[in-house]
């Protein structure tokens, strides 16, 4: 038995699929978003559709796991919860859903080599404090606090 999956859309997109559904989508199947006449799309006929369309509109590359991968990154990326992210994209183990971490430690890094550079290299008089409070100690071997 197939069960419903729930997906949390912006209201914006939600206007789009409902437009796309009473415009577009054929009412062969009613469970399925994406249908044909005949029933649901296939998928390779999908993949091929999104990527046509891709190269159309110049993304090379676009193919459909890009969406979920993207989703699943961004989610990740903005609630920093990783047991959120597994639920809505159905992982049945956690350890899947770990790969969508990358992004975030790639961030984490970029944004920790930011912050270094701002603190020692101009970003403030960090480097001069300390600079005045090491010679303190060296003169009078307090501590500068």
């Amino acid at each position: 038995m197939e069960r419903d999956r729930l997906v949390p859309v912006p209201t914006d997109l939600e206007k789009d699929l409902v437009e796309y559904i009473s415009r577009f989508r054929m009412p062969s199947d009613p469970r399925a978003l994406f249908t044909t006449e005949k029933g649901r799309m296939g998928y390779s006929y999908l993949r091929s559709f999104i990527s046509r369309l891709g190269a159309r509109v110049g993304i090379k590359g676009l193919h459909t796991h890009l969406f979920r991968h993207y989703y699943a990154s961004e989610l990740y990326r903005i609630t920093g919860d990783i047991r959120l992210v597994q639920i809505l994209v159905r992982h049945a183990r956690i350890e899947t859903t770990t790969i969508y971490e990358h992004l975030t430690t790639k961030e984490a890094v970029e944004k920790g080599k930011s912050a270094v550079e701002k603190l020692f290299r101009g970003g403030g008089d960090l480097m001069h404090d300390y600079q005045k409070t090491w010679e303190q100690h060296k003169t009078d071997g307090s501590t500068g606090i």
